[in-house]
């Protein structure tokens, strides 16, 4: 049995998958991007580049999710906080609400809090998890 509890062929086959996507640079990956903006749903449309392209991964769930996996980070927070496509709305008196922009900045305002929480809270934590 390898790590976690996993076959041996099940273990290499995952440190495979980890040489080949953000894993083995950032040590994370993305698996999953709910709702993305259309310029991401591209870019996962398309088929995998470079030598990674000779894995002949047919379009589908596995091809978006391995492309995925291959974003830095930098990347996919970029996708993260974009909202372009998002239209401005009008109050009833005709003002704008908000703004890409400004969506972009609540979102983050947000995720910081989140973010600080969560350190809160794991180092509250008796043992590591």
């Amino acid at each position: 049995a390898g790590w976690q509890g996993k076959s041996a062929s099940a273990a290499s086959r995952q440190f495979l998958v980890d040489l080949v996507t953000n894993s083995s640079v950032q040590g994370f990956r993305l698996e999953g991007f709910d709702n993305p903006p259309e310029a991401l749903s591209t870019l996962l449309q398309g088929e995998p580049s470079g030598c990674i392209g000779c894995l002949r991964l047919r379009p589908g769930k596995k091809t978006r999710r391995f492309n995925l996996q291959r974003l830095y980070a930098p990347e996919f927070l970029l996708y993260f906080t974009d909202f372009s496509g998002l239209q401005v709305l009008e109050d009833e008196d005709g003002r704008d609400r908000l703004r890409a922009v400004e969506y972009s900045e609540a979102l983050l305002f947000d995720v910081i809090g989140q973010l600080a929480e969560l350190c809160t809270d794991a180092e509250a934590m008796p043992a590591p998890q």
